[in-house]
Formats: C-alpha cells, sequence, structure tokens
C-alpha cells in the first residue's frame, strides 16, 4: 500500500486469485480492462482466468502472453497445475 493513498476494494479485489496472471498484471501495473485490451479479450475472460488459471486454451495464452511480452510457453508453464 502506498502511503497517503485510499484502499478501495472493488468486487475484483475482494476475490484472491489463485494463478499467475494477476501478479502478472499487477507488477506491470494494468487494470484487467487495459489486459483485455491489449490481448483482445473480454474483461470476463481475464477475471475467470484469474480465478481458474487452468482453464486457459492455448490460444487464449498466446494473446495474453503478447499483451504481456512473454513467450507462450513460459506463460503456459505458469498457468499449469502440478496433478495432485
Amino acid at each position: 500500500m502506498i502511503a497517503g493513498m485510499p484502499t478501495v476494494l472493488t468486487p475484483s479485489h475482494t476475490v484472491e486469485s489463485r494463478g499467475p496472471l494477476r501478479d502478472l498484471r499487477r507488477r506491470r501495473m494494468l487494470t484487467q480492462q487495459d489486459l483485455a485490451d491489449l490481448s483482445g479479450l473480454h474483461r470476463s475472460t481475464i477475471i475467470r482466468l484469474e480465478q481458474e488459471p487452468e482453464s486457459a486454451y492455448m490460444q487464449t495464452i498466446i494473446k495474453l502472453a503478447a499483451a504481456l511480452s512473454m513467450d507462450p510457453y513460459e506463460l503456459r508453464d505458469l498457468f499449469e497445475t502440478p496433478d495432485a
């Protein structure tokens, strides 16, 4: 938190991310809408992938990787969940 800045909670801030996308997006100081615009995906897709990363298709990962200036296979590896 930045000193002197008010804390504003929106519905998207109240759900914990189970995957890497939220962290990657925040490190690049992007909103969900920013990432949606850069990737050509709908904001609802970004929200879903932040909550359910295992549901990402490779075509979607390629679009996100381009928007985040990442290698698609590196991003795919971050999305994969280890077998239990």
